[in-house]
């Protein structure tokens, strides 16, 4: 019985539906942008190297920390929080803000030294050559 007051065209009219249909994408979609990790991260490998390309619109340049250990990448950064101006509310906000890390582990060693990186138009880009010692070495065969 409740079922169908639900679906009966009576219960809701369709700007009811509008409104409902309105709340429920801002407010699944104010989850989903919460949920996404930052920065978002394309890794390219090669024999000799990583790329790493970050998207990190709106962040200082001195608020990034990049760090390599080992095999690992770790960029820690942080975002701060637009203010409204006074009488204003947020009618719909899906940038996160805040302290945020991401941890990139890589299949080689990095050579530290000889790591670059460069930012433009808010896309970072870190170049992560191989460490010579990880690179494959051709082992030559003995006949006995």
């Amino acid at each position: 019985m409740l079922f169908q007051e639900l679906v009966s065209p009576s219960f809701f009219d369709s700007r009811q539906m509008n409104v409902l249909q309105n709340r429920l994408n801002n407010l699944l979609s104010s989850v989903a942008a919460r949920d996404t990790e930052f920065p978002l991260l394309n890794t390219y490998i090669s024999e000799d190297k990583a790329l790493v390309v970050a998207e990190i619109p709106g962040i200082e340049l001195e608020d990034i920390d990049l760090q390599v250990v080992n095999k690992t990448l770790t960029i820690n950064t942080q975002r701060n929080k637009q203010d409204v101006a006074e009488g204003t509310h947020w009618y719909r906000r899906e940038r996160a803000y805040g302290q945020f890390s991401r941890v990139i582990e890589l299949p080689f060693a990095i050579d530290v030294d000889n790591v670059q990186a460069s930012c433009t138009q808010g896309v970072l880009k870190i170049e992560l050559p191989r460490a010579q010692a990880d690179l494959p070495k051709k082992i030559s065969i003995q006949s006995a």
